[in-house]
């Protein structure tokens, strides 16, 4: 299946342009995300031994951490701009446009849809939050769109 159509970071309800879009700050939720990582070591492996782990991923299945799941998927969204920790900032519109594709890839991977089907139903292992350079506006969640069914989101 084809990633879903990309999210526009800026909703309707604020008042922001383009041009003050500064950042997008992502929040992992440390149990999901523990969970997320036993999965993708010991029950995908076992329940779907063809299916490959995501490209982006370095550490080998088995011995995948929580750290070096972040930092893999934190550098592959950080090839549509800059990042430090889990910022990603500053972006322009295009880097934006970017990051909001590659978010779309990771949350329709197979791999990566595989171990969050292993997650509560409704949850969603990372949160989003915007930064402009208006402090009126900052700290705007992203409210990104959930992909068709059955595919699980990702980003929120």
């Amino acid at each position: 299946m084809a990633p879903r159509a990309s999210a526009d970071f800026v909703t309707a309800q604020e008042a922001a342009t383009e041009s003050h879009f500064h950042g997008i700050m992502l929040t992992w939720d440390p149990a999901l995300l523990a969970a997320f990582v036993n999965a993708a070591n010991t029950v995908i492996p076992v329940e779907q031994p063809d299916l490959q782990p995501s490209q982006w991923l370095t550490e080998p299945l088995g011995s995948l951490t929580t750290q070096g799941f972040v930092q893999d998927t934190m550098a592959y969204l950080a090839e549509s701009g800059d990042y430090r920790g889990t910022i990603l900032s500053p972006l322009t519109p295009v880097q934006s446009n970017r990051l909001s594709r590659r978010m779309g890839q990771i949350e329709m991977d197979r791999f990566v849809q595989a171990c969050a089907k292993k997650l509560p139903e409704g949850s969603c292992l990372v949160s989003g939050t915007l930064f402009f350079q208006d402090p009126n506006t900052d700290g705007v969640p992203t409210n990104l769109p959930s992909p068709p069914p059955p595919h699980r989101q990702i980003f929120a």
